[in-house]
């Protein structure tokens, strides 16, 4: 009987003093194979206010930016988040004076690559916003004026129409597509026209409006002149004013 209540009291004692140590491990002891810690992670942006380089408009290519054409200088590109950085002339070509309605369309434009060899490609607009808001964009564009020669002789009933526009994207970009707005019809002097929009969540990074494409370019800008409008032997001009705007569409 001494031996059997001895035996039970030892099993009673081993089974407190393994609940005890159990108990102080659950407290956060430390463990002999772990040991745990935690560091930060962060991250700024700033806006980058620099010019992008002009693009060939049916391939571009940061890497692949295309020269000056001394032949045909444009407007340099402007510079911030939100910029115009390529625009191409738009020329008519010399046409022969007529008695009849005629319609004339611009000529391909003559861009020289990265490589030196020329290319004709459509008349295009390259833009790029670099915003980061995604808050989306509007391009317009105003014909200032009528065609006129030096000395300010107006081609009277003379109009232009853009058509065919067609949207185009530097090929690092990812973002979603703004959406070309033609044709569009210079029917008023002075007055914008809206020509590519990027709604909301559209639009970031370079893009470009061509004027058609490899089948369409020598159609898609046109110039319908009165056969009883007045010419004289000499050249023509106006001004197309490109703008911008940092508003969604």
């Amino acid at each position: 009987m001494k031996t059997a209540r001895l035996t039970a009291v030892g099993v009673l004692s081993a089974a407190a003093l393994f609940s005890f140590a159990g108990t102080a491990n659950a407290a956060g002891a430390p463990t002999p194979d772990r040991a745990t810690s935690s560091s930060k992670g962060d991250v700024s942006f700033t806006l980058d206010n620099g010019k992008v380089v002009p693009m060939d408009p049916t391939n571009p290519q940061k890497d692949k930016p295309i020269k000056d054409n001394p032949s045909d200088p444009v407007e340099p590109g402007t510079t911030g988040p939100l910029t115009i950085d390529r625009i191409s002339n738009i020329h008519f070509g010399q046409q022969k004076i007529s008695a009849e309605d005629q319609t004339y369309f611009a000529q391909p434009a003559d861009i020289i690559l990265s490589n030196g060899t020329h290319s004709s490609v459509p008349n295009y607009i390259q833009l790029t916003d670099k915003r980061g808001s995604n808050v989306g964009w509007k391009l317009q564009v105003t014909q200032e004026d009528q065609f006129k020669t030096t000395d300010q002789k107006a081609l009277q009933g003379a109009q232009v129409t853009f058509t065919n526009g067609v949207t185009n994207k530097e090929g690092t970009n990812k973002a979603n597509a703004p959406k070309a707005q033609t044709p569009v019809v210079f029917d008023k002097f002075g007055q914008a026209k809206t020509i590519m929009t990027a709604a909301a969540g559209t639009g970031m990074g370079t893009w470009f409006e061509n004027f058609g494409d490899a089948t369409n370019m020598s159609k898609s800008i046109s110039l319908s002149v009165p056969g009883n409008s007045a010419k004289e032997q000499k050249g023509y001009s106006t001004t197309f004013t490109w703008t911008l705007l940092d508003s969604p569409a």
